[in-house]
């Protein structure tokens, strides 16, 4: 993670969430459950709910800036 912040020049302060938000869900999937054995209630997070809210605020954005505009 040191390597992703040095190329970014930004420390972020919970290095969970940069790890979340490197993280796809068929490399967990396939290679750390399975090894883990978490069972059915405990899941490593993988980058689709930060995704998510990137694509939420993102559209808000989009959509205040048509209203301001029009």
């Amino acid at each position: 993670m040191e390597r992703v912040e040095e190329i970014l020049h930004y420390r972020f302060k919970c290095k969970a969430w940069l790890i979340e938000a490197l993280t796809h869900k068929s490399w967990i999937d396939q290679s750390v459950e399975n090894s883990l054995n978490l069972g059915p209630n405990l899941r490593i997070q993988d980058y689709e709910r930060l995704e998510f809210l990137g694509d939420s605020i993102l559209s808000y954005l989009v959509a205040k800036y048509f209203f301001i505009t029009s």
